[in-house]
């Protein structure tokens, strides 16, 4: 009587196999990876549109009510953005304010100057969004009082 012996599986065969199914499952593992980074990103810049409004819109509270007193020329310091997950990043916020025209009267009052305000966000040294706003101040005949209109 002869016995016929089944192949068994090599040690090698195996491998091979699991490096195929390993090299065709990692496209599908990367681009939804690829897309979900990208998603959070899109979050997180319209976390900081958001942000840099509310912050242009403040500032702009400030120069019509100290008018000269806004902030530094140039002024920078740290946020933290955060998501509803938990997700949070550190941006570098820096300030730019540029008084560009000023109308004097006689005694060489400034009765009306153009402001520049400009944002930069930075997130690991890389610009990610860039606010800025242009306003008008003129000056009232009460002291230390003006208004703002933006220019059109």
């Amino acid at each position: 009587m002869k016995r016929k012996f089944k192949r068994t599986f090599v040690l090698l065969e195996i491998l091979i196999a699991f490096a195929l199914v390993s090299i065709s499952i990692l496209p599908f593992l990367r681009y939804p990876y690829q897309y979900m980074k990208k998603e959070i990103d899109i979050l997180f810049e319209m976390e900081l549109e958001q942000l840099a409004q509310k912050t242009l819109a403040q500032l702009h509270m400030a120069l019509y009510q100290e008018e000269n007193d806004l902030v530094s020329p140039k002024q920078s310091n740290k946020i933290e953005v955060t998501l509803p997950r938990g997700m949070k990043r550190t941006y570098l916020v820096k300030a730019k304010v540029k008084w560009k025209k000023q109308k004097r009267d006689k005694d060489n009052n400034i009765l009306r100057s153009l402001v520049d305000i400009k944002l930069d966000y930075y997130y690991q040294n890389k610009n990610k969004l860039s606010a800025i706003i242009e306003v008008i101040v003129t000056k009232k005949e009460a002291p230390n009082e003006s208004t703002l209109q933006t220019p059109s």
